[in-house]
This record gives structure tokens, C-alpha cells and sequence, in this order.
């Protein structure tokens, strides 16, 4: 599984929009995409029943995905001189 551009894409490609993470839907959706991004092939149904025989992957996969998010922000947020959580970290 592979969280990265690719994975963005196909998502969207398949929400037909921007994905949030905000909906279980995106969730779920996003995680299936990391699969596809990593090369592995697998039916979108076949993966939602593999979810429900055993949700612990998505426990595993938002914790993961939360601290990947966390970091990016923590990233942009030095980059963006704007951002006032930004100029309160340099004073």
C-alpha cells in the first residue's frame, strides 16, 4: 500500500472529486487507492468485504494517515509565512 500522488489521483478519478478523508466513504476509498497505487490488483468489492471480515487495517490505516497529515500540515505551514500558526512558532 502506497500513500502518494498516484493514490490521490486514482481516488479522485474514482470519487469524481476532491477526496477529504472527512467521510467514511473517502476513508475507505482512499485506502483502496493506496492499494492500487502500489501495483496490487484487487476488486473494490473484494476489498470492502475483506474490511468487514477484519477492520483492523482501517484502524491501523487512519491512525497512519492522521500522522501523515499532521506532518504535511506541519510542513506547509513553515512554508506559508501567512499562516499565523506560523508567525506565532517563530515569536
Amino acid at each position: 500500500m502506497r500513500h502518494c500522488i498516484r493514490a490521490r489521483i486514482i481516488c479522485e478519478s474514482i470519487l469524481k472529486r476532491m477526496w477529504s478523508l472527512s467521510t467514511l466513504t473517502d476513508q475507505y476509498t482512499y485506502m483502496y487507492s493506496c492499494i492500487l497505487a502500489s501495483g496490487d490488483k484487487m476488486d473494490y468489492d473484494d476489498f470492502l468485504d475483506a474490511m468487514e471480515e477484519n477492520p483492523a487495517p482501517m484502524n491501523v490505516f487512519q491512525q497512519f494517515m492522521k500522522e501523515v497529515l499532521e506532518a504535511e500540515y506541519q510542513l506547509t505551514k513553515k512554508d506559508n509565512p501567512e499562516d499565523p500558526d506560523a508567525k506565532a512558532e517563530k515569536n
